[in-house]
């Protein structure tokens, strides 16, 4: 993973590397957004449906540029994240509640855990915070409207069905249209691969050297940053807080 996230995950592991607590968990659900709809295309056979054909050419182009739509067709078609991307950002609690069956799962990152809810046997998981100690099941439950979902965890053919078994990294990449992207090299970062989709954080995961794909064994991660480090901000918090109770505790 990045150094500014490996950074923040080494914090919070000398905030609560003391700490002897375990706080009562949270479970969340999951409410897939709806999929886009596009505009029928009307044939010109006279002035009015000229007009007409005119009108729902605007509609298109007002739908396609449009927050979280891409103008990459590739991507347009092989993409499953948008399917989830009305849920990134919700809170736990909105979540609980739309969705009260799903279960913590933590889930493999570089060097730390993907704190994550999931349904049970299901195959995307809501990503919360990568963390080494602090789980999203030690969080108190008053933390439920403050901690956001900030992406989406799943296998590579889940969030894009178009991808197919052993197909290279370079042609994953076309395929779902990133131009741009970094294997990670550090030893504890083997297998990974950094990248940008759509405004947000992604890394794929796959048996070191990553030279291919799996549709149901390599995994992606895709995030956004922003709501990552709110959440880890929070749980900083509650380590602290922690701390400072086990301080003056000792010192009474």
């Amino acid at each position: 993973m990045s150094g500014k996230i490996r950074a923040a995950w080494f914090s919070l592991l000398a905030a609560s590397a003391a700490l002897a607590v375990t706080m009562a968990g949270c479970s969340i659900g999951i409410s897939p957004g709806a999929a886009r709809t596009s505009s029928d295309s009307a044939q010109e056979t006279s002035a009015d449906s000229a007009s007409s054909a005119a009108a729902g050419s605007d509609v298109s182009s007002a739908e396609s540029s449009a927050p979280g739509t891409s103008s990459n067709s590739n991507a347009e078609s092989a993409s499953g994240v948008d399917s989830f991307r009305g849920d990134i950002g919700k809170t736990l609690n909105e979540l609980k509640k739309e969705h009260p069956d799903l279960q913590y799962k933590s889930k493999d990152l570089a060097d730390a855990s993907a704190e994550c809810m999931a349904a049970p046997g299901g195959d995307t998981a809501y990503y919360f915070y990568g963390t080494q100690y602090f789980s999203l099941d030690q969080m108190p439950d008053s933390y439920g409207d403050k901690l956001k979902c900030a992406g989406i965890y799943a296998a590579v053919g889940v969030l894009f069905p178009d991808a197919k078994d052993g197909m290279s990294v370079p042609d994953f990449f076309a395929l779902i249209g990133v131009t741009e992207y970094e294997v990670l090299e550090d030893e504890i970062e083997l297998g990974w691969v950094a990248f940008t989709y759509q405004g947000m954080s992604g890394y794929l995961y796959g048996t070191p050297p990553v030279k291919s794909i799996k549709r149901d064994m390599s995994v992606l991660l895709v995030m956004d940053e922003t709501l990552d480090q709110a959440n880890m901000a929070l749980v900083d918090e509650v380590a602290q807080a922690l701390n400072d109770a086990q301080d003056s505790s000792s010192n009474s």
